[in-house]
């Protein structure tokens, strides 16, 4: 399952997209977009969008292991 985690891919973004980063369902970072220019921004701005679309992108991480691991607990036959 472990392996299985590391190839499901889940995203968060923020900012309509300004701001995307990708997880894999072990919550290890695969990829960070910031679809913008850096200049265009100010600097607490890029970290509050770095902020909440890394805390999406971990609750769905969040979500798929915790649905692995109860598919694991899972006993056929009872």
């Amino acid at each position: 399952s472990k392996k299985r985690l590391e190839n499901t891919i889940v995203a968060g973004e923020s900012g309509g997209g300004l701001v995307r980063i990708e997880l894999d369902g072990n919550r290890k970072l695969k990829s960070l977009q910031i679809n913008t220019s850096i200049k265009e921004m100010e600097k607490e701005d890029l970290e509050d969008l770095l902020t909440v679309a890394l805390d999406r992108a971990i609750e769905e991480a969040n979500k798929i292991n915790e649905e692995e691991v109860s598919a694991r607990q899972f006993i056929p036959g009872l």
